[in-house]
């Protein structure tokens, strides 16, 4: 069976008038809601997981928007790995828990914080995840929405900024 060119165009218009505005998907849309409410940053509560936890580095962050929208930091004390969760409001603990054991992806790395403040700094936007690289765990990868777009920034051990992509991890 032959579809028509011009059906097949308007599905095809269709399809790409469904997916947000910007083509970055519906993940975004919420991250973006969820940064305009929120009056702490994911370096705050990067920050004050780290606080709850006596001796802990953080070594992931990231802004959960799939429920009620929170904050959630992997925060490593010898050896033991916390979920902290964080009000995006006032970046209070809202639970605290061991996930299980793990060791430091990458000794003397800079810190959490850092990294995402300097990813910041580059995109001019705000960051909604840090996390080590999927390639090389002693890279990281920081999300920053800038307007309506989402940008990955890839960091050095160090916090050289390696690369600079729009990210792949949308939500579509």
């Amino acid at each position: 069976m032959r579809v028509p060119a011009l059906l097949v165009g308007t599905i095809s218009t269709a399809l790409l008038a469904s997916c947000s505005a910007d083509g970055m998907g519906p993940r975004v849309d919420k991250l973006r809601e969820a940064v305009a409410r929120s009056k702490v940053s994911l370096a705050q509560s990067v920050l004050a997981g780290e606080a709850s936890v006596s001796g802990a580095k953080a070594v992931k962050a990231r802004l959960l928007v799939e429920a009620n929208p929170e904050y959630s930091v992997d925060a490593l004390e010898k050896g033991t790995l916390h979920d902290v969760r964080l009000d995006i409001i006032s970046g209070a603990v809202r639970t605290s828990r061991i996930v299980g054991n793990a060791a430091d992806p990458c000794p003397g790395s800079v810190p959490l914080v850092d990294a995402i403040a300097i990813a910041e700094a580059r995109v001019s936007g705000t960051a909604v995840q840090a996390q080590p690289d999927d390639d090389d765990h002693c890279l990281r990868e920081i999300q920053v929405l800038a307007g309506p777009v989402l940008w990955e920034v890839k960091l050095a051990r160090d916090g050289k900024v390696l690369e600079v992509e729009k990210s792949d991890d949308d939500g579509n």
